[in-house]
């Protein structure tokens, strides 16, 4: 599932969300998209981290990385959604 994970985060690096539509400024738009892709890759890292706690069977580490995962999660959902 952690690979999985990961192949979908970069697939997303191929868009942009739908908010972004709708930002004029071109200053703006970059620094939005910028922002967007490092929450993006920082979600790989943590799901690449996830899944070595996972083949190392370290559960308190897989939890604290699921932890992380659910903050950047919370992040990006209240910057990029509606």
């Amino acid at each position: 599932l952690a690979q999985a994970a990961q192949k979908a985060s970069l697939k997303a690096l191929e868009y942009l969300p739908v908010i972004f539509k709708d930002v004029k400024d071109a200053k703006e738009l970059a620094k939005g998209t910028a922002d967007y892709k490092r929450l993006v890759g920082l979600s790989y890292v943590a799901l690449c981290e996830l899944e070595l706690a996972f083949i190392a069977e370290d559960e308190e580490k897989a939890d604290e990385i699921l932890g992380k995962l659910k903050d950047l999660k919370k992040e990006g959902h209240k910057a990029y959604t509606e």
